[in-house]
């Protein structure tokens, strides 16, 4: 089925001096898998259908990409949405989408997995299908095609996007994965055919193949009321096992919207939070043990050199020791300057040990959803919390020194009158009054999200709210939250109008899909992207009704996803939807009393943490975190000893420099940036030199405040796309640096990233990195740039030659005549090179304002070279000299 492989990793270089953040598209990061691809039997391609910094932060990828590369001959590789400039860059160049680890073709691959995380990403999966060479339609696939499948909890209604897959995983992948590749490797060595492959994956328990299962005609009256037909079972694994994660996660190049190191705490939620599907998904609830979150997060921090940890779950302060486990992480972590955050939290688990544990090191935020502004409106979606519960964990977080309280809210939720929109206002208000308790400024991030209803939710019949109401509803709430400590975000009411459509629409939605990419939808998560005239007109041509999917469903009608088991019963969601109405509250099961939903009942599905044992307080803070690089002998084959607090040898800790005793030595690092490594910015290369000294165990100094980072002066940043010789960090450490650090850290940098030495440094009189005095560069340009610029590159070497002549005179003591104002900062020229060109230069810094010109404007501003000319010059920054201090 894999066809040949095209090398076109050169070709798919040269693109990258052409779009935004060309990081996103290099690969080759910190802890990427390598593997020699003649001894590959399943290559799987991950796709996320988003941009790089947003599939990297998803956990659900870095635990596949683990489990599947465990495997020997198993190889996965990760896949983005690539941002329209890049994608419009692989069409007019005749490049297919590639990976990320080995730039192979996205049609060269056996298996392409996309994760469906968020409906209005659903655009994304033709957009790469047909950037990869794959037939967008299942049934124009042939045997050399990839097979294409789909995970995530969108697949709780799979039907808009059957015509496009050849098989969903339903539920959780840990266990599913492993045999869907044994049966794969199975099927090549017997010569299945590509169908009999569908077939076979079929009889797995959690795959739904559209191909080969018939789902029930939706819509028409049940023949059994709440007891609909059941084709395929979610599937899910009964505990969580720490073997499920990674402790050498990749360290992303670039930032990332959630740059943390992330720990799943816990999967399933039972609250039973009447329009949340996730809550239904993921049951039943399942946690790690505290012992066994410490000794990942211990691991992943070593093998990182992150500073940040987020405890994931859909309710991690419902984790049943969450408060043990913030107490040993804060007092494990904290004297290296790791954070802890949270995701969203319910007040009524918040308490004044859990802010002073996650605040040890730096304060971000809490993030609270009350979801609803009235008491009333949170009882009937079974929110219950009340406000004093909401203003008391709001005061709390002030009073322990949080600055910012970040609020989530949704407007168009089933029975919400304008009542309920202004005890919206009143709350926000009375969080304002709050915060005046206290000294300092203490703000507020209110965002308004729209309801959507979704599958396998006891809303899941009620209508999208008219968007004429939601209009008036949010611009009330424009003009009326306009208080100087509040700030206001709210999503389009009509990027929700089409993820109503696709939450619970049925196949032909995908012929409306098709027909909006074919006009140019992409990315629709993006507000700057969304086009909802485009999708209008796309439904129009498809001959689809965009307004049936977002109607009040009749209760008998059969729906497009009830063929599949979630384990929760459709008579389940019946009933808590007439409790809704009741004003009833259902109460959390998770402690052993058993609601009937359908999960097998009786506590024997939930897993809670163990109560950790007497001696866990002492084991845990000694907990080995990264060992400090000590100069001195070899200790290679000497026996390991016991490891303290901060990872040091207990013949090391003694002697340890710590802050509190001794000062920090200042030291200088001089590394090199070239190859793809020129693709990230100043600011990503600090990122990593950080996390590369965190990983060899330098014990940096840190700036003081609520948000510490190490105190470093640099050279001056270098353009994007630039590579250079001579680059410097200046920081302190308290310790001595052993002479094979800088080897040691450029094992943990990206390719093209090097080390070249770390000195001491002595800065008192002595030179700063700061300042620079004169520079010297090359500029190159190949010949098959140039095209028909042929002109112009005359009239630059007649320039240069000129100038060249101009200083040799100015040398000898003539008058220096130069087209720039810049002129008595060029102090050498001299041209290398005429085919291809190659001019090297050096500037020094002006006198009078300190500042040094830039390479493209020496180009462009003294040898007169067309803008668009000299953008395609290569530039290297080839040395430095620098002032004294």
């Amino acid at each position: 089925m894999r066809a040949t492989r095209i090398d076109c990793k050169e070709k798919y270089f040269s693109l990258l001096d052409q779009v935004s953040k060309p990081g996103r598209y290099i690969g080759g990061e910190p802890n990427m898998i390598r593997k020699d691809l003649e001894r590959v039997k399943v290559h799987f391609a991950l796709a996320f259908p988003e941009v790089y910094e947003i599939g990297m932060s998803h956990n659900g990828m870095r635990l596949l990409y683990h489990l599947l590369n465990r495997i020997e001959d198993v190889f996965a590789e990760r896949v983005f949405a690539p941002w329209v400039d890049m994608g419009a860059a692989l069409q007019h160049n005749g490049l297919p989408l590639l990976s990320l680890e080995t730039k192979t073709p996205l049609g060269d691959f056996d298996f392409v997995g996309f994760s469906l995380q968020a409906e209005l990403t659903y655009i994304n999966i033709p957009y790469m299908l047909d950037l990869g060479g794959i037939s967008i339609l299942a049934v124009d696939r042939g045997e050399r095609d990839p097979l294409v499948c789909a995970g995530g909890p969108c697949t709780a209604n799979p039907e808009p996007l059957a015509d496009f897959i050849d098989f969903f995983v339903l539920g959780d992948g840990e266990e599913v994965v492993a045999e869907i590749v044994t049966l794969y490797r199975d099927a090549l060595q017997n010569g299945l055919r590509r169908w009999r492959i569908l077939e076979e994956l079929a009889k797995i328990h959690g795959i739904y193949v559209p191909q080969v299962h018939q789902p029930p005609k939706p819509w028409e009256v049940e023949s059994r009321p709440g007891k609909p037909f059941k084709l395929v079972k979610r599937r899910w694994v009964e505990a969580l096992s720490p073997n499920f994660y990674s402790t050498k996660p990749i360290v992303p190049v670039i930032d990332i919207i959630q740059d943390r190191i992330s720990v799943e705490v816990m999967r399933g939620c039972t609250q039973g939070c009447r329009f949340c599907q996730a809550g239904y998904w993921y049951r039943p609830t399942r946690e790690l043990n505290v012992e066994d979150v410490m000794r990942l997060t211990s691991e992943t921090l070593k093998n990182t050199g992150n500073r940040e940890v987020g405890l994931l779950s859909l309710s991690t302060a419902d984790y049943s020791q969450v408060e043990c486990l913030t107490k040993e992480m804060a007092r494990a972590f904290s004297k290296d300057k790791v954070s802890i955050s949270l995701p969203s939290l319910r007040a009524d688990m918040f308490s004044v040990s859990l802010a002073e544990n996650v605040g040890e090191v730096k304060k971000n935020g809490f993030t609270f959803a009350p979801e609803a502004g009235s008491v009333r409106l949170r009882k009937f979606i079974n929110k219950n919390i009340s406000n004093e519960e909401l203003f008391q964990a709001i005061e709390t977080a002030y009073r322990q020194g949080w600055n910012l309280i970040k609020l989530y809210f949704m407007i168009g939720l089933p029975t919400e009158t304008e009542e309920d929109v202004r005890e919206l206002v009143d709350l926000i208000r009375e969080v304002g009054k709050i915060g005046k308790k206290f000294k300092g400024q203490k703000n507020v991030n209110a965002s308004i999200g729209t309801f959507v209803p979704k599958s396998f939710t006891p809303f899941q019949w009620d209508r999208l709210e008219d968007l004429r109401v939601i209009n008036e509803r949010l611009n009330y709430l424009k003009a009326t939250v306009r208080f100087s400590f509040a700030r206001l975000k709210w999503h389009d009411p009509k990027e929700c109008f089409i993820e109503g459509v696709l939450s619970r629409g049925d196949r032909r939605v995908g012929r409306a899909l098709l027909r909006a990419y074919q006009l140019g939808c992409r990315f629709d998560g993006w507000d700057e992207m969304f086009n909802y005239d485009l999708w209008m007109k796309a439904f129009e041509e498809s001959g689809v009704d965009p307004h049936f999917y977002n109607r009040d469903i009749a209760l008998t009608e059969v729906l497009p996803w009830d063929f599949i088991d979630i384990g929760v019963s459709k008579k389940f969601l019946l009933k808590e939807r007439e409790r809704s109405y009741q004003r009833v509250q259902t109460y959390d099961c998770k402690w052993g009393d058993c609601r009937g939903c359908g999960i097998p009942g009786n506590y024997a599905d939930i897993k809670l943490a163990s109560i950790p044992g007497q001696g866990l307080e002492e084991k845990l803070v000694l907990l080995p975190l990264p060992t400090p690089a000590i100069a001195g002998p070899s200790t290679l084959g000497k026996p390991t000893e016991p490891l303290q607090a901060g990872g040091l040898m207990a013949s090391q800790s003694a002697a340890l420099p710590m802050e509190e005793s001794l000062p920090a030595k200042p030291y200088i690092l001089h590394y090199s940036k070239k190859g793809a490594a020129r693709f990230l910015s100043h600011l990503n290369v600090m990122k990593l030199m950080e996390g590369a000294m965190i990983r060899v165990g330098l014990r940096l100094r840190f700036t003081e405040g609520f948000n510490p980072h190490p105190k470093f002066a640099t050279s001056p940043a270098i353009p994007l796309g630039m590579t250079s010789q001579s680059e410097y960090i200046q920081f302190e450490a308290y310790v001595e640096v052993a002479e094979n650090v800088a080897a040691r850290m450029n094992e943990c940098l990206i390719d093209g990233l090097e080390v070249k030495s770390i000195v001491p440094f002595e800065s008192k009189g002595k030179w700063s990195v700061t300042q620079p005095l004169q520079v010297t560069y090359k500029a190159r340009i190949d010949a098959s740039a140039v095209n028909g610029d042929t002109p112009a590159m005359a009239n630059l070497l007649g320039h240069a030659n000129d100038l060249i002549n101009h200083l040799c005179d100015h040398y000898k003591g003539n008058d220096f005549w130069c087209s720039s104002k810049d002129h008595d900062r060029i102090v050498d020229l001299w041209i290398k090179n005429e085919d291809p060109l190659e001019i090297d230069f050096t500037l020094s810094v002006n006198p009078d304002t300190g500042a040094l010109m830039k390479p493209r404007d020496f180009l462009e501003q003294v040898l007169l070279c067309p803008p668009e000319l000299a953008r395609k010059f290569l530039i290297a920054k080839e040395s430095v000299s620098f002032t004294r201090a």
